[in-house]
């Protein structure tokens, strides 16, 4: 049996068995992993920390974190929940066999500005920030978007090729312009 303690920040959470989760997980080294962990932890969407992973027989478990880091606030803000769930899917759709590292560190920095973010303009200029930063990581983006509505629209057309699928969280994310540019009319 072997034991780790890695930085990591969960990607997706699924149900499994009565007290177990399936966790996707982006890691600072060793990139993307799928492990099991005790439903007792009580991990969700865009936690950060140090995972405590042991592996046995080829099976990797997390058996603990500490460090954790859960993004609370965003979890009261359906619109940083919105972005936060498709910055997520994202990292879990596209970064097979990547580099880790850079990527870990874009989610983190994404992840905080979604968290201090207050208006949803402001949140929806960290998401495109951070998609953009991304799309940097993968090759389909230069990183000087400035953030407006048809460059988002753009990198998630890029990001949707890149990966062969549709984004699920696409049609909330649309949403969201929708309402932003909504208010704005409202204002002139």
């Amino acid at each position: 049996m072997i034991r780790s303690t890695l930085e990591g920040i969960v990607l997706r959470v699924n149900p499994y068995r009565d007290s177990k989760v399936m966790l996707s997980i982006l890691f600072k080294d060793g990139g993307k992993k799928s492990l099991s962990g005790p439903k007792k932890l009580g991990l969700d969407m865009g936690d950060l920390g140090n995972f405590e992973v042991t592996s046995s027989k080829g099976n990797e478990t997390v058996t603990g974190i500490t460090g954790l880091k859960s993004p609370r606030n965003v979890r009261t803000n359906y619109a940083a929940l919105i972005l936060l769930g498709s910055i997520c899917e994202i990292c879990e759709r596209a970064t097979e066999g990547s580099d880790s590292e850079d990527l870990f560190e874009v989610l983190k920095l994404g992840k905080t500005a979604l968290s201090e973010a207050k208006k949803l303009k402001d949140l929806l200029k960290a998401y495109v920030l951070t998609i953009s930063g991304i799309g940097v990581h993968l090759g389909i983006s230069n990183g000087l978007e400035v953030p407006s509505k048809k460059t988002l629209l753009g990198l998630l057309d890029k990001i949707e090729e890149f990966i062969g699928k549709k984004l699920y969280s696409r049609p909330n994310v649309e949403s969201l312009l929708d309402d932003l540019e909504h208010n704005s009319e409202g204002r002139n």
